[in-house]
C-alpha cells in the first residue's frame, strides 16, 4: 500500500508532528497555499506531508474501519475526521495507523 522506499505513514506523522503544533482543518490550506504555507501548525496529514510523505498516494484503495464510528471509510478521510472532528492528537492517529499496518 505505501509507496516503495517510503516511511510508513504513521512514522511520517510522528516525525512531522515534531516540527509544529497541531491545528484543526488545515489540509485545505496546504493545498491552496502549498508550497509556501505560512500556517503556524499542521494537521495529521500535514505533518506527514511536511515529512515528505506523498499524501497524494493515499488513494481510495486505502480503506479502513473508522476507529470511533466503526464505519467503513478511506484512510485519508478517517485521518482528517480523527484530527478535526474527534480532536485526536497526531500521536494517537499515528498509533492507530501503526496498529493497522500503516
Amino acid at each position: 500500500m505505501k509507496p516503495k522506499n517510503q516511511l510508513p505513514l504513521s512514522l511520517a506523522i510522528r516525525i512531522g508532528a515534531q516540527r509544529r503544533p497541531q491545528v484543526i482543518r488545515s489540509m485545505a490550506e496546504y493545498i491552496e497555499r502549498s508550497p509556501h504555507c505560512t500556517m503556524s501548525g499542521s494537521c495529521a496529514l500535514g505533518a506527514a506531508y511536511e515529512e515528505g510523505f506523498p499524501i497524494y498516494s493515499i488513494d481510495h484503495t486505502w480503506k479502513c474501519i473508522h476507529p470511533v464510528t466503526n464505519i467503513n471509510s478511506f484512510v485519508d478521510i478517517t485521518i482528517t475526521s480523527l484530527n478535526d472532528n474527534f480532536k485526536w492528537s497526531r500521536e494517537q492517529i499515528a498509533a492507530w495507523l501503526e496498529s493497522i499496518g500503516l
